[in-house]
């Protein structure tokens, strides 16, 4: 399964890792592995979570107050 960011979702994750490495060295870094281990979860399990009204998947990030959205395209 191929994963893309959308440009804003893109922006946002880079601003939020920013924002982290602000308040502690390492925790912008540890924000985006997250983000990453949950993008591995996704491309290897796209059907795990629930179908939400919309059409997308919403997969919690554990630790940080985030979540990614999945969506698929027109079949």
């Amino acid at each position: 399964m191929i994963v893309e960011f959308l440009e804003e979702a893109s922006q946002e994750l880079v601003a939020a890792a920013l924002w982290y490495e602000s308040k502690q060295s390492g925790l912008g870094y540890r924000f985006k592995m997250e983000v990453e281990s949950v993008l591995l979860n996704i491309a290897e399990n796209p059907l795990l979570q629930r179908e939400r009204d919309g059409g997308y998947r919403r997969i919690n990030c554990p630790v940080f107050p985030y979540y990614l959205a999945l969506f698929h395209p027109a079949r």
